[in-house]
Parts: C-alpha cells; sequence; structure tokens
C-alpha cells in the first residue's frame, strides 16, 4: 500500500464522523506491513514490561520495535507526561535484553 492509498482510508474513516483511534488500524496495519512485508505486525500485542503498545513490530520473534496510535483529533501535546512514562519503561525493558 502506498502513502496516498493509506491516507485516503484514513480521510474515508475520518469523514464518517464516528472514527476513534482503533478506526485507523487495519489501514495503519497495512501500509506498515507494505514497508517490509517479513516484519510480523501484532496490533493489541501482550503486556510486557514496556506496557501495551498499540501495535508490536518483530521479525524472527524477535521484538525491535513498538508503535502507538491515537485519535487524529487527539493534542498529542497533552499527552507528553505519558508519553514519557512509556519511553522510560521502554527504555529500561531495552536495556534488560
Amino acid at each position: 500500500m502506498n502513502i496516498s492509498d493509506y491516507l485516503d482510508q484514513v480521510r474515508s474513516k475520518y469523514s464518517s464522523g464516528q472514527a476513534t483511534g482503533h478506526s485507523y488500524r487495519a489501514a495503519s496495519e497495512g501500509f506498515l506491513q507494505s514497508i517490509d512485508p517479513d516484519f510480523e505486525i501484532i496490533n493489541d500485542p501482550k503486556r510486557s514490561e514496556g506496557g501495551i503498545p498499540d501495535f508490536l513490530f518483530q521479525r524472527d520473534g524477535l521484538a525491535f520495535g513498538w508503535c502507538e496510535a491515537k485519535d487524529i483529533d487527539k493534542l498529542v501535546i497533552k499527552l507528553k507526561g505519558y508519553s514519557v512514562e512509556q519511553r522510560k519503561k521502554l527504555c529500561t525493558t531495552e536495556r534488560k535484553l
């Protein structure tokens, strides 16, 4: 999926007026998977020491990245404290690996 197709899908969901952050996950997963088909993308993975991200990226069973999705209308700046806390958890988890 190219970026234009992804944005079209997101715009379509958003224009319904009924979309939430979860509404965009199928489009997001499709777009992210198109970047590298060898990635394994887990939507809503199990809780780990780093918390519960919206997406977990792994290859050959080894996690190498996480992604958090938010509503389009969400003011991300207001999530700053949350993001810092999540970053600390993930950094601590990475050091243990």
